[in-house]
């Protein structure tokens, strides 16, 4: 801390972080269509329950983002709270389950977004584990998560962006 600077005593009820905390969010525009249907509703909500969550944690970064003097740092720390919130939704959402729900969150993103079909998905065991971040998945599978990964991450630095006016490094 700079000589003179008075630590916030609470984070994460500063004006910055409450603002971030109250901030509307909304769909990036490429995902948007995604919103109404099954499951991408989940990972919206999730997110947003998420950010605010680590908001109100306490976590390292909150004391820079809730300090106004220290903008030019949040970048660096809104990269961390990206991560964790990233962390955070695939634990709620995909890690406890099967690749049915990978399937069908893709399946929705591919026909809605318009993208091409991933050849081998008919191939997939629906009923096997998706696991945690960097389990051990078949290619295909892989594919799927990547495309996904994507569109959660567009969410979070949509949510953050929306939250701050400042997106994540």
């Amino acid at each position: 801390m700079a000589a003179g600077e008075e630590p916030i005593e609470n984070p994460s009820s500063s004006p910055s972080i409450e603002r971030a905390i109250a901030a509307s969010v909304a769909w990036p525009e490429a995902e948007a269509a995604l919103a109404p249907e099954w499951g991408w509703r989940d990972v919206f909500a999730s997110v947003s329950d998420h950010l605010v969550e680590r908001l109100r944690s306490g976590a390292g970064y909150v004391a820079i983002l809730a300090d106004e003097s220290k903008r030019d740092r949040w970048p660096a720390e809104l990269d961390g709270l990206s991560q964790d919130v990233y962390a955070d939704v695939y634990s709620e959402l995909l890690e406890r389950r099967t690749l049915a729900t990978l399937i069908r969150l893709w399946q929705f993103y591919a026909s809605v977004l318009g993208k091409p079909n991933r050849p081998g998905i008919d191939d997939l065991d629906p009923d096997a584990p998706i696991g945690p971040i960097g389990a051990d998945l078949p290619e295909v599978a892989e594919y799927l998560m990547d495309d996904v990964g994507d569109v959660l991450t567009a969410v979070i630095t949509k949510q953050i962006v929306d939250r701050f006016g400042v997106a994540p490094e």
